[in-house]
């Protein structure tokens, strides 16, 4: 069974910019086959993922998960 990361990017800075360029190059290396990787994007104005259909979707912070298809997605592990 493939495990569930949360790739996290962004952020409140000017740092932000290397952080995404960071997401991308490991989004790149991680093993599709052994991982479903959902990039979770942090700004000021909320922490979001866009869903399997392409829209934005909010991330529940007390949970830590996302909505994707109807289905509640938690995460095995952040990166």
């Amino acid at each position: 069974m493939k495990k569930n990361i949360a790739l996290v990017t962004g952020g409140y800075t000017g740092e932000s910019v290397i952080s995404y360029k960071s997401a991308e190059n490991v989004l790149n290396n991680l093993d599709q086959e052994l991982f479903n990787v959902f990039t979770i994007d942090i700004r000021e104005d909320g922490w979001t993922y866009k869903d399997s259909t392409g829209m934005i979707q909010t991330v529940d912070k007390a949970l830590f998960s996302i909505q994707d298809g109807g289905n509640t997605i938690t995460f095995d592990k952040v990166f």
